[in-house]
């Protein structure tokens, strides 16, 4: 099939699929290798085009959940290892199935017959089938990783609450009530009081004391002339 036939959008993720494609055989297919690679391809060049909006959004987003991707492609390759599939088609397969889960502007049935369109332009005989037979499985657990996908980022945001807002939620019986000073002479006043009164205790607690040692005394000097 000529790439003439391609309408803009589907140039678009065949120029994400390069990148990708490159990516991974560089050994880059890392969140942070897929972005510094893109950076590179964003540069106008005499040579090359300026990358659609739309490639560079399909970039970011497998650059987003390129492990979870994988893992997913992973499960439902039969027959065969993913790893062992042309490295063309893995990279379609990327592109799709980031565009199947998180994507939700393209039908999941879209995302497929774009898939097989292009791999039927760039990889080999058989990979359309192959391809078709896995993205198929991906488009029946999506929901359910979307809805898991989901409740983890609702997790992570209630963690993120900001101090102000959890003072808002502060229960209303918590809030001290404990008297305000006019000014610091009146706390200098107080700790004065304070301590005369603590001075005054200590002298009758010894006067007490010195009483008692005293009867203490007397009565045993009573015992020992006690015949």
């Amino acid at each position: 099939m000529s790439s003439k036939r391609f309408t803009a959008r589907t140039r678009a993720r065949k120029r994400a699929i390069d990148i990708i494609f490159e990516a991974d055989q560089r050994d880059q297919l890392t969140p942070s290798g897929l972005l510094d690679l893109l950076e590179d391809r964003r540069k106008i060049t005499a040579a090359q085009t300026p990358l659609p909006e739309y490639a560079i959004k399909i970039i970011e987003g497998v650059a987003e959940h390129i492990y979870q991707i994988d893992d997913l492609l992973t499960v439902h390759t039969t027959n065969r290892d993913f790893d062992r599939l042309p490295s063309a088609d893995r990279a379609v397969l990327r592109v799709a199935t980031w565009e199947i889960i998180w994507n939700d502007d393209v039908p999941s049935i879209t995302a497929i017959d774009e898939a097989i369109t292009i791999v039927k332009d760039i990889s080999t005989d058989e990979s359309p089938s192959v391809v078709n037979g896995i993205l198929d499985a991906v488009r029946k657990e999506a929901s359910e990783i979307q809805a898991t996908d989901d409740a983890f980022q609702a997790a992570l945001a209630s963690r993120d609450e900001s101090p102000e807002e959890l003072i808002d939620l502060q229960d209303p019986n918590d809030v001290d009530e404990s008297p305000d000073f006019e000014d610091s002479g009146d706390r200098e006043d107080l700790l004065d009081d304070q301590d005369l009164l603590d001075g005054e205790d200590f002298e009758n607690r010894e006067d007490s004391t010195n009483v008692g040692s005293e009867a203490d005394s007397e009565d045993f000097e009573e015992q020992l002339n006690t015949p």
